[in-house]
């Protein structure tokens, strides 16, 4: 970190101009060497806790975080910016304890405050927009990055800066800056898998295409670039290349759970299931919460006809997913509502609602279980739930509808259709035919 380094140095020119001391010469010697134990050890024995020294302090504090003393660390930040508040690098390191502590909002406010105090440094506006990435307010961080990059255009601030426009779907500013980057930098493969992920973001397949190769030929263990290949080949309709590359990525990095799951992944879209299971289980034994694995071999097990290890495997998702867990369950249902099991699916449905219970796509999906069994009648409460939680959204009001009409319930139905008409007057005019059959 920059901004320590300035501070290391400004603490050893503070005491080679100053007296030499027996215990200031072990200091120095210590500072020189990157002691850190050491100078920890000097400074405690010469009672740092009671020190009105900033330097001093500012010292102990980098000799902690350098030893991952975090916590403590923090503590002698803070009084290290209450005994000066006008050198930058207390702001800084102030910053840098919180971020180690996990702390993001403190770094980030203590960042916004020294930005304002030293408006014309480029560190502190580097640190804040790395402190804004961290937060993942990629929008925010542009005005800081633009900042460092008008006054200092190295390619550590194009770089970021380009992610953040990505990140914001800016996509033709960051392919500029990408292909920038390649220009001056060709031999870099992270440049020029950047540059092939902008370009495929802007469906200039042919030349992302190109810059994949070249990162592929520089650094041929980057897993990513193999992934972000095959995405390009199969939307430029190149599948037999894109299983190609997907296969050379696992026998160049048989490690890499990405790389066995990205495989399964164009295995399963060519129906191959037996080679897509292996290469799904691949990656779960590699990676054994890896949610999308589980979820992708769950649904090539159904395919292959292992209901019982389609359900087994569906519940492994949700276990180690929480994201994916809702609609792990709610695959789960629709699995045991097309295998004629409305009791099994209901209970799959209630868990996917449980956890996702604002999804709307979860309620439509309960009432059509019921629908397609014939068990309107056990969707009344559903219906119930559902409008009272989407009383405007359309397919919700077209799925309660068409459920109410199945059990004779016209005049309910109707007063939805008449809201319909107004929403959604295609999916009001099918449920008019509904109605006249």
């Amino acid at each position: 970190m920059r901004s320590v380094l300035a501070m290391l140095a400004l603490i050893c020119v503070h005491y080679t101009a100053h007296g030499q001391q027996p215990d200031q010469r072990i200091l120095q010697a210590a500072v020189q060497t990157k002691n850190w134990p050491e100078i920890e050890r000097i400074l405690s024995k010469s009672n740092i806790g009671t020190s009105t020294n900033a330097q001093l302090v500012g010292l102990y504090t980098l000799s902690l975080l350098q030893q991952n003393k975090n916590v403590q660390a923090l503590a002698s930040a803070r009084r290290n910016l209450e005994l000066d508040s006008s050198r930058m690098q207390s702001w800084l390191v102030l910053a840098e304890c919180y971020t180690r502590n996990d702390q993001r909002a403190g770094a980030l406010q203590t960042l916004t405050v020294a930005s304002s105090k030293f408006t014309d440094s480029v560190q502190v506006q580097w640190a804040l927009g790395m402190a804004y990435v961290q937060n993942g307010r990629y929008q925010d961080a542009i005005t800081p990055f633009e900042e460092v990059m008008f006054r200092r255009s190295d390619p550590a601030v194009m770089y970021e800066l380009a992610r953040c426009y990505f990140k914001t779907e800016q996509y033709a500013s960051a392919s500029e800056l990408h292909l920038q980057l390649t220009e001056r930098y060709p031999d870099v493969a992270m440049y020029q898998l950047a540059a092939g992920e902008s370009l495929l973001a802007r469906k200039k397949i042919a030349e992302a295409v190109a810059y994949l190769d070249r990162a592929i030929q520089l650094d041929s263990s980057r897993t990513e670039a193999y992934l972000v290949l095959t995405g390009a080949l199969q939307e430029s309709g190149d599948s037999a290349r894109a299983m190609l590359v997907a296969s050379v990525a696992v026998r160049r990095n048989q490690q890499d759970p990405m790389a066995w799951y990205n495989l399964g992944l164009l295995r399963m879209k060519q129906q191959q299931y037996d080679s897509a299971s292996k290469a799904f289980k691949r990656a779960v034994a590699l990676r054994p919460n890896y949610g999308e694995a589980y979820f992708n071999l769950a649904i090539v097990q159904e395919q292959k006809g292992f209901v019982e290890d389609a359900a087994k495997t569906f519940v492994r998702c949700a276990l180690v997913s929480s994201y994916l867990a809702p609609d792990a369950y709610n695959s789960l249902a629709i699995m045991h509502r097309r295998n004629g099991n409305l009791t099994e699916a209901l209970t799959a449905h209630q868990q996917a609602i449980s956890l996702r219970d604002t999804s709307s796509v979860l309620h439509i999906s309960r009432m059509n279980s019921c629908f397609e069994a014939e068990k309107c009648e056990l969707a009344e409460t559903f219906i119930s739930e559902a409008l009272q939680r989407f009383p405007t959204n359309p397919q919700v009001l077209y799925t309660c509808a068409r459920c109410l009409l199945r059990i004779g319930r016209a005049d309910q139905a109707s007063m939805l259709i008449t809201q319909l008409e107004q929403l959604d007057p295609k999916l009001a005019e099918q449920l008019k035919t509904l109605m006249r059959l």
